[in-house]
Protein backbone atom coordinates (compact mmCIF):
# COMPACT_ATOMS: atom_id res chain seq x y z
CA UNK A 1 0.00 0.00 0.00
CA UNK A 2 3.04 2.44 0.71
CA UNK A 3 4.84 2.17 -2.16
CA UNK A 4 0.88 2.93 -4.24
CA UNK A 5 1.08 5.93 -2.05
CA UNK A 6 4.08 6.85 -3.10
CA UNK A 7 3.60 6.66 -6.91
CA UNK A 8 0.36 8.30 -6.44
CA UNK A 9 1.92 11.11 -5.24
CA UNK A 10 5.14 11.16 -7.66
CA UNK A 11 2.35 11.26 -10.51
CA UNK A 12 0.93 14.13 -8.91
CA UNK A 13 4.24 15.89 -8.42
CA UNK A 14 5.12 15.13 -12.36
CA UNK A 15 1.48 16.10 -13.57
CA UNK A 16 2.06 19.41 -11.91
CA UNK A 17 5.77 19.80 -13.15
CA UNK A 18 7.90 18.88 -10.48
CA UNK A 19 11.29 17.70 -12.73
CA UNK A 20 12.13 13.91 -12.36
CA UNK A 21 15.90 15.38 -11.21
CA UNK A 22 14.19 16.30 -7.93
CA UNK A 23 11.91 12.88 -7.38
CA UNK A 24 15.26 11.62 -7.88
CA UNK A 25 17.46 13.12 -5.04
CA UNK A 26 18.22 10.93 -2.25
CA UNK A 27 16.04 12.82 0.38
CA UNK A 28 13.33 12.73 -1.79
CA UNK A 29 13.01 9.82 -3.12
CA UNK A 30 11.05 7.48 -0.61
CA UNK A 31 10.15 9.86 1.80
CA UNK A 32 6.42 9.49 1.95
CA UNK A 33 6.28 12.95 4.70
CA UNK A 34 8.55 14.95 1.75
CA UNK A 35 6.78 13.82 -1.12
CA UNK A 36 3.21 14.85 0.71
CA UNK A 37 4.65 18.17 1.65
CA UNK A 38 6.07 18.89 -1.99
CA UNK A 39 2.61 17.88 -3.14
CA UNK A 40 0.88 20.20 -1.08
CA UNK A 41 2.82 22.79 -1.86
CA UNK A 42 1.80 22.04 -5.74
CA UNK A 43 -1.68 22.15 -4.38
CA UNK A 44 -2.79 18.52 -3.33
CA UNK A 45 -4.97 18.95 -0.45
CA UNK A 46 -6.65 15.38 1.25
CA UNK A 47 -9.63 15.65 2.60
CA UNK A 48 -9.21 12.21 4.23
CA UNK A 49 -7.18 12.58 7.70
CA UNK A 50 -6.45 8.57 7.29
CA UNK A 51 -3.95 9.59 4.32
CA UNK A 52 -1.99 11.89 6.32
CA UNK A 53 -2.06 9.93 9.50
CA UNK A 54 -0.62 6.80 7.34
CA UNK A 55 1.86 8.98 6.28
CA UNK A 56 2.92 10.38 9.45
CA UNK A 57 2.39 6.89 11.11
CA UNK A 58 4.84 5.01 8.29
CA UNK A 59 7.09 7.04 6.78
CA UNK A 60 10.38 5.92 8.46
CA UNK A 61 9.19 2.23 8.06
CA UNK A 62 8.85 2.95 4.26
CA UNK A 63 11.67 5.03 3.79
CA UNK A 64 13.67 2.15 5.32
CA UNK A 65 12.30 -0.19 2.86
CA UNK A 66 11.17 -2.01 6.21
CA UNK A 67 8.12 -3.74 4.63
CA UNK A 68 10.06 -4.48 1.21
CA UNK A 69 12.18 -5.93 3.03
CA UNK A 70 11.81 -7.29 6.17
CA UNK A 71 13.53 -4.91 8.22
CA UNK A 72 11.27 -4.90 11.72
CA UNK A 73 9.85 -7.84 12.80
CA UNK A 74 6.24 -7.37 12.54
CA UNK A 75 4.27 -4.04 11.52
CA UNK A 76 0.71 -4.12 11.86
CA UNK A 77 -1.10 -1.61 8.99
CA UNK A 78 -4.63 -2.14 10.73
CA UNK A 79 -7.13 -3.70 9.12
CA UNK A 80 -7.43 -4.29 4.96
CA UNK A 81 -10.27 -1.75 5.09
CA UNK A 82 -8.41 1.21 6.50
CA UNK A 83 -5.74 0.43 3.95
CA UNK A 84 -7.99 -0.03 1.41
CA UNK A 85 -10.09 3.53 2.07
CA UNK A 86 -6.48 5.29 2.41
CA UNK A 87 -4.90 4.51 -1.19
CA UNK A 88 -8.33 4.71 -2.43
CA UNK A 89 -9.21 7.97 -0.99
CA UNK A 90 -5.43 8.74 -2.27
CA UNK A 91 -5.99 7.82 -5.63
CA UNK A 92 -9.44 9.53 -6.31
CA UNK A 93 -8.07 12.79 -4.92
CA UNK A 94 -4.79 12.92 -6.88
CA UNK A 95 -7.38 11.41 -9.90
CA UNK A 96 -9.34 14.69 -9.92
CA UNK A 97 -6.97 17.20 -10.42
CA UNK A 98 -4.19 14.97 -13.09
CA UNK A 99 -4.22 16.22 -16.70
CA UNK A 100 -4.37 12.89 -17.43
CA UNK A 101 -6.28 10.34 -15.30
CA UNK A 102 -4.39 7.67 -13.30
Amino acid sequence: MLFALELALKAYLVDAGTPEKTLKRAEVRHNLKVLHDLAAKAGLHFGNPDVVAVIDDYRDDHKDHSFRYGGRDYVDLGGPDQAFRTLSATVNEIGKVLKRRL
